[in-house]
């Protein structure tokens, strides 16, 4: 009887090291993928090559919808990734890459089937689901008045990554238009995309469907010009024309695709798509194009960007949800970080608040006062949304 208890230990512990074993292996830590039932290692891109994305209603020779020639043959590198169904309402599929190489945004998206929780919720609230039957108009709560539903609900996604926010607002309704410097990125945005079967045309057309997603590889600033891209070595979605190595943005010699990249100006891109100018609309007929949402977020050069952009009368967004990153900012070359907040505010159309971690909003009374902007160090920063005042709705 005494001589079974050596043996039942030894066969005890060897079971406690296997269910050990499989509980790490199976951690997003220590695994390629998290393990939920809504991811796919590996999932093919064959079928979703960018050449059968383009709008067929733009011209061939456009120089906004090609990946730079200097580039390698994405279609035939094979990158890794995995596919995952979102958590979100509705949900939605996206290809992320593998958590080994990216432990930040794709690993969250693997894990909760969401990302940024807090402003996860707060687009979802500034974007009613206009694609549910129940919903046959819009409420622009700002007017206080009711109109039929636009022909174009217009969402610019400046700084896309892999197009989370992107593809949320597409899948509920909205006519997305998304830049995406980064060439593997957007590959893997491209293919979500027509995955999901959101079309790149509805963007300018009024008989369109509602739900769409352009996907324009190019860099965004104030002017016209090539440069080269850092990346984070834990998340290469991660990227920045600005090198701060302090926030972990290296440039990789011999990353042949990460050189060259094209910067355009937003303004350019949206009047090429025939994106009406609302400075050219008289005021009965603004409501056929909705500027909803403008998302800013490309690590220090926001500035540049809404330069680029050319003004909020020619794009009166209702809302801009903008990261605020003082130290990126400073590394792309702006003398003063606030400089991307009085931009936004200089005619007085915009209120602040800051997005808290927990969902809520922070008002901001005064930028030039407000702490949480000012004390910014580091490599901290906040989300910060701007919502058009009342009385400058349009």
């Amino acid at each position: 009887m005494w001589t079974k208890a050596p043996i039942l230990t030894t066969a005890l512990i060897g079971l406690s090291a296997i269910i050990l074993l499989f509980v790490l292996s199976m951690h997003p830590l220590y695994a390629g993928t998290h393990p939920c039932s809504n991811c796919i290692e590996g999932a093919s891109l064959n079928e979703f090559s960018h050449g059968n994305l383009h709008d067929a209603a733009i011209s061939s020779t456009s120089n906004y919808f090609n990946l730079p020639t200097t580039t390698p043959n994405l279609n035939n590198q094979g990158f890794a990734n995995v596919l995952v169904t979102t958590s979100t309402q509705p949900p939605f599929h996206m290809f992320v890459f593998p958590v080994d190489t990216d432990r930040y945004i794709s690993k969250a998206i693997m894990k909760h089937g969401t990302y940024e929780p807090a402003t996860t919720k707060l687009i979802t609230d500034l974007l009613p689901n206009i694609n549910l039957p129940s919903r046959p108009k819009l409420k622009d709560a700002e007017a206080n008045s009711t109109h039929s539903i636009c022909s174009v609900n217009l969402v610019v996604d400046l700084g896309s990554n892999l197009g989370y926010y992107s593809l949320l607002a597409a899948s509920r309704g909205y006519n997305v238009v998304s830049f995406e410097a980064s060439p593997d990125t957007a590959w893997l945005q491209r293919s979500s995309a027509a995955l999901n079967g959101f079309s790149p045309g509805s963007h300018r057309d009024a008989a369109a469907a509602a739900g769409s997603l352009l996907i324009v590889n190019k860099g965004v600033s104030d002017v016209p010009s090539t440069a080269r891209l850092s990346r984070h070595p834990l998340s290469p979605g991660m990227t920045s024309f600005a090198l701060n190595e302090q926030f972990g943005l290296q440039q990789e010699a011999g990353s042949a695709i990460d050189t060259d990249l094209e910067l355009v100006r937003a303004d350019d891109v949206l009047s090429e798509l025939g994106v009406q100018k609302g400075k050219d609309v008289a005021a009965e007929d603004r409501a056929s194009t909705c500027y909803k949402l403008l998302k800013v977020d490309v690590e220090g050069y926001e500035l540049k960007a809404l330069h680029g952009l050319g003004g909020f009368d020619s794009y009166p967004f209702e809302t801009i949800v903008l990261e605020y990153f003082p130290t990126m900012l400073v590394a792309a070359g702006v003398s003063d970080p606030m400089d991307v907040l009085r931009y936004i505010a200089r005619d007085g159309v915009y209120e602040f608040s800051i997005i808290n971690g927990d969902g809520s909003l922070s008002t901001v009374e005064d930028i030039e006062m407000e702490p949480r902007l000012k004390d910014i160090k580091g490599t901290q920063h906040v989300n910060v949304l701007a919502k058009r005042r009342k009385e400058n709705s349009h």
